[in-house]
């Protein structure tokens, strides 16, 4: 079960990501992809977290 909550226009912050997500590496940053969906790790109040972000892939 995947939980989020809203933070100021930041993007969707997820708080925990289940099991079975793809880790994918576009230049330096590595994120966790679900679906059409990409989360990048993020540090909220000495928290680990991930952001929705939107990554296009180049065609």
């Amino acid at each position: 079960m995947i939980q989020w909550w809203l933070h100021g226009g930041a993007g969707t912050i997820v708080l925990h990501l289940p099991e079975g997500g793809e880790e994918v590496k576009i230049g330096d940053q590595t994120y966790v992809k679900f679906g059409d969906i990409y989360y990048q790790p993020i540090q909220l109040d000495g928290e680990d977290m991930y952001e929705i972000v939107d990554v296009k892939e180049e065609e």
